[in-house]
């Protein structure tokens, strides 16, 4: 099953709980506003969920200069995906980092960071480009956006928690993490582990990974993608974003006090072992 089949499954077990719920506790009426509910959040999340990814991003459209050839690889792969050509944005960040995001597999938007198209080489951002087309052709980015959107509104409930204990215990926000500042979100966190990797499981990287190496006909190339992109982001990782961490080619959180519920993606090693057979390269 694909991600995308299993995020609308999830939408659809939800949408049925909630209506059963609902007219067992108020009738018809109960049943014709959850309906309306429903219906409109999921409306929201596949017409807007983009724009709010935009929000969270602020980055830059590639228009004009294109030193890296990114324009002219993403046209490349678009065609030999049969897909319409994504948007690039350009992301002012220190990370080594890649991210795609889209409803469906003809509305997508890569992300890429300045940094990394320095750091890679021609044929490195031809395998780059190729895994993030993959991704939205394989309409893996459907279940990336709801995960974004599901995940952000949760974050919001446990973060208002989490100053209501804070307030109550006499603790301060400016202390580092910890149990006591954090309650409801390291509570809430496994859930969110266990929905992350429902529809986004490791083995979706894995398949994006094969596919990605058949349009390039290259497998150590992205392999060395992958080892260039986990080293960086273990000694330069991006500041904490748990809502897009899923989104990325690879990991870009740490392993703190709760972030490290909501990496679902596979190490380097075990993806370079998939695709090449062997690890180190």
């Amino acid at each position: 099953m694909s991600n995308q089949q299993r995020t609308w499954l999830t939408l659809s077990i939800l949408s049925l709980t909630l209506w059963v719920l609902a007219f067992q506790w108020a009738g018809r009426e109960g049943l014709l506003w959850s309906a309306s509910l429903s219906l409109s959040v999921i409306f929201l999340i596949y017409f807007y969920s983009d724009t709010l990814i935009a929000e969270q991003l602020q980055g830059k459209s590639l228009e004009g200069q294109d030193p890296w050839e990114l324009n002219a690889l993403n046209q490349k792969f678009s065609k030999a995906a049969f897909i319409r050509t994504p948007q690039i944005v350009l992301l002012s960040c220190e990370t080594p980092q890649a991210l795609v995001s889209g409803r469906n597999r003809n509305s997508g938007t890569i992300y890429i960071t300045t940094s990394l198209v320095k750091v890679l080489t021609r044929q490195e951002r031809e395998a780059l480009m190729a895994y993030l087309i993959t991704c939205l052709s394989q309409n893996m980015t459907f279940s990336y956006v709801f995960l974004n959107s599901f995940i952000s509104f949760i974050l919001m409930i446990s973060k208002a928690g989490d100053a209501f204990f804070r307030w109550l215990l006499g603790s301060r926000k400016s202390l580092k993490p910890s149990v006591q500042n954090h309650i409801c979100t390291l509570a809430l966190s496994p859930a969110l582990s266990f929905a992350v990797r429902l529809l986004n499981p490791a083995s979706s990287y894995y398949r994006a990974d094969q596919i990605a190496t058949k349009l390039t006909g290259d497998k150590d190339t992205l392999a060395q993608v992958l080892w260039k992109l986990q080293s960086y982001n273990a000694t330069r990782p991006m500041p904490p974003s748990l809502s897009l961490s899923h989104m990325f080619i690879v990991n870009p959180l740490t392993n703190t006090i709760w972030s490290r519920y909501f990496h679902p993606h596979p190490s380097a090693a075990h993806r370079i072992r998939q695709l090449t057979g062997q690890y180190p390269i």
